[in-house]
Order: C-alpha cells, then sequence, then structure tokens
C-alpha cells in the first residue's frame, strides 16, 4: 500500500508576501524535498492579494469566502479530492468541526489579546475559530514556549498537546548580518527582522522560514 499523502494549505502564500505568506513558501520548500508525491498543496481560488488598504467590494467577498468557505470546508475537501489523509493549517485557521485529521500551526494569540489592532471582521472571525480550531486539530504547532504557554492558557489546551518548531534562522556565513538574510534566494530566510523578546527584552532575530 502507497504512502499516506499530506495536504498543505498554501492559500497564504498565494495572498500575502510577508508573515505567515513566507512561512507557507518556506515551509513547503523544505517540506517538498523530503516527502515528494506525498506532500500536495491545497489553496482557495479566493486567495488573492488586495490591491490596497481599503478593500474593495470584490476584496470583500473573497474574505468572506476564504474565512467561511473554504476554512471551514472547502480546504477538507480539496485534501479528500488529491487523496490525503492528513491537513496542514499554517495560518491556524480552518475548520472547527469534522473528523477528517489536521494539524495547525497558531502562531500567536493575538487577534484575541490585542484585538483592537486587527479589523473588526478579522478579530470576531479569529476569537471564533481559533481555539476552537486548537481545541479540535490533532495536534497545534506554535514558534516558541512564550506562544505555547499563552495558546494553552487562552484556549484551555493542555500543554502536552502543543509542540514548539521556532522559526529557522539562516546560520551561514553569509548570513551573519540580519540584512544580509533579507530578499535571499531558496534554502535561506526571505525576510527578518529584530523583535524584542517579551521576557528577557533582549533583541532576537525571527524569520518566516520554519525549522528544518
Amino acid at each position: 500500500m502507497s504512502e499516506q499523502r499530506i495536504a498543505l494549505d498554501v492559500s497564504y502564500a498565494k495572498l500575502v508576501g510577508i508573515g505567515i505568506g513566507v512561512y507557507t513558501t518556506q515551509m513547503w520548500a523544505a517540506l517538498a524535498p523530503l516527502l515528494g508525491e506525498r506532500l500536495v498543496p491545497v489553496f482557495s481560488k479566493f486567495a488573492r492579494p488586495a490591491r490596497s488598504a481599503r478593500r474593495t467590494f470584490r476584496e470583500q467577498l473573497d474574505t468572506l469566502m476564504r474565512d467561511l468557505w473554504w476554512h471551514q470546508a472547502g480546504a477538507l475537501i480539496a485534501a479528500r479530492r488529491r487523496g490525503a489523509a492528513l491537513l496542514h493549517l499554517p495560518a491556524g485557521l480552518g475548520p472547527v468541526a469534522g473528523r477528517f485529521p489536521v494539524v495547525a500551526t497558531i502562531h500567536d494569540v493575538m487577534p484575541i489579546r490585542l484585538a483592537p489592532m486587527f479589523r473588526p471582521w478579522f478579530r470576531r472571525y479569529a476569537g471564533f475559530v481559533m481555539p476552537r480550531l486548537a481545541r479540535r486539530a490533532r495536534a497545534v504547532i506554535t514558534v516558541s514556549e512564550t506562544a505555547k504557554l499563552e495558546i494553552a492558557e487562552e484556549f484551555r489546551l493542555a500543554p502536552e498537546r502543543i509542540s514548539v518548531i521556532p522559526h529557522g534562522v539562516e546560520t551561514s556565513s553569509a548570513c551573519s548580518r540580519p540584512s544580509a538574510c533579507c530578499g535571499a534566494g531558496p534554502g535561506r530566510a526571505t525576510w527578518c527582522s529584530y523583535t524584542r523578546d517579551r521576557r528577557g527584552g533582549s533583541p532576537s532575530r525571527s524569520s518566516g522560514a520554519p525549522a528544518n
């Protein structure tokens, strides 16, 4: 019997070129050589980048179709059609119900704890979907121990159900400075920035590439 397939939702890679979009792109680049034909992409046809901060009616409709149709049903249907036995959701958004096995990457709880920073629709949608997806998923991945503790507390989730896989950082000598990483080609971080460690207050470099 052939090995089971894993579907990866790459919608955000088509939607945005920063943040979760980069994380998804680099996850595909890292996993594809390892899994070969076992890794199959699925994506929403409504994953079209917005042209400006002021959303058009069509862009607002795309958002509703992604959130209400794709995340809740379309991704599962696409995964089944591709013969997958597992669906990985790297954007932390997905079906709140159902039995199809899913793994979710939840990067943080900012849409809930810092809700005013986000658009009204997204903060309400994420506030409803994220905790239910976390509790429904077979496994939850996050990017730091701090995020793990916050997810466990906010979503009432057992910490042992959450795995920490930090964002990958290029370690070659050619990328010894943050500016050398930015915009690099395959195999390197494609974006990087300095962030302040929330507990220690020291600067640390972060990138959208998943750890290998």
